[in-house]
């Protein structure tokens, strides 16, 4: 079935008048839904709008890589933070703090700290030493020179009520032996709660 302007056009031809112009429209079967210009428009937003999702999304994505490579680096800091299970502070009998001692599980390692100002003589060594309630006291290792040294120890060496450093002669006691020398330093052992 021809459309309304279609045989208005046609008379206006026959008549010798100009067709007035036909509206797509109305002229297409299927009417607004059939129109080129309304899905040419909805196409280019479509577009439009994918652009947008992109960038958004490489945005987001980019965010999410630095977040995760921040993460990892908190991660690796935070292993590597000692976690202090055991602390002393060795004073002297005149109640001098000298050196202080922590331990870290994580590591098994005892560090320990010099505060005061003793300089052993070269012929000597600072020995450290665990002091439990009953039995003899266990060698923990020999101090360097350093400010700071670093041994290596179990928890159950630590788990003292009190350490020791004495003054031996250099290179310390034979392995099983207790001090020789005289104790310098002592103090108890506290174990610390996060």
């Amino acid at each position: 079935m021809a459309s309304p302007n279609s045989d208005r056009n046609l008379t206006a031809a026959v008549a010798g008048d100009s067709p007035k112009p036909i509206d797509l429209a109305q002229a297409e079967p299927g009417g607004w839904s059939s129109s080129t210009n309304l899905w040419r428009g909805l196409t280019s937003m479509s577009v439009g709008v994918a652009a947008v999702a992109l960038m958004v999304g490489f945005k987001l994505n980019s965010s999410n890589v630095k977040l995760g490579n921040e993460v990892e680096e908190l991660s690796a800091r935070l292993s590597a933070t000692p976690e202090i299970q055991y602390v002393a502070v060795l004073a002297d009998d005149k109640a001098t703090a000298s050196l202080l001692v922590t331990f870290d599980p994580k590591s098994r390692q005892l560090t320990l700290k010099r505060v005061g100002g003793f300089v052993t003589p070269t012929d000597k060594s600072l020995q450290l030493w665990a002091l439990p309630h009953t039995g003899r006291p266990t060698s923990l290792g020999l101090l360097g020179t350093d400010a700071v040294t670093r041994l290596t120890a179990a928890a159950s060496d630590v788990n003292v009520p009190a350490m020791g450093i004495s003054l031996e002669a250099k290179g310390g006691v034979p392995p099983g032996s207790g001090p020789i020398g005289p104790l310098l330093y002592k103090g108890a052992v506290i174990e610390t709660s996060l």
